[in-house]
């Protein structure tokens, strides 16, 4: 099986965080990054989050003039968050193989902080051809939810 680590800030507030509204933001815009953002949503809503769609996030990204690259830069985050109605910046960056996942980072950044609240780690290198992307979306969001369930008792 793929390796999978969770790791979350000692400051979380469990069950706020639960409730976020969030926006899946990948590094890049390639097929392969769009196609598993959307995925990691769906099943991130499956977890109990609230996500914004990614081509709503994109709009308000080209109407502020932000740039992907310097959309982590700490002045951008109150423009997304009050623009956006956002609460978290889910930020991953991916290794793709085609239609496969070979690794990712995905971090949830508070927006009015800019603290890195819960990460993740995926690598399904080591597995023969790596991961499916739709399998790695819900592993990843499985682990999540094992996570803050984990944590929460």
């Amino acid at each position: 099986s793929a390796y999978i680590k969770t790791s979350m800030s000692s400051d979380l507030n469990i069950d706020s965080f639960r409730k976020s509204t969030i926006a899946v933001i990948s590094n890049s815009k390639t097929p392969a990054s769009i196609a598993f953002s959307d995925m990691l949503a769906t099943e991130l809503v499956g977890v109990g989050f609230k996500v914004i769609e990614r081509n709503r996030i994109e709009s308000i990204i080209e109407e502020q003039k932000l740039s992907l690259s310097g959309l982590l830069a700490k002045s951008n985050y109150d423009i997304l968050g009050k623009v956006g109605n956002l609460d978290e910046l889910l930020v991953f960056i991916g290794k793709y193989d085609g239609e496969t996942l070979k690794s990712c980072v995905l971090k949830f950044v508070n927006i009015k902080t800019g603290e890195i609240l819960f990460a993740v780690n995926y690598d399904a290198s080591k597995l023969n051809g790596g991961s499916n992307m739709m399998q790695a979306a819900r592993t990843i969001a499985d682990s999540i939810k094992k996570s803050l369930a984990k944590d929460n008792k």
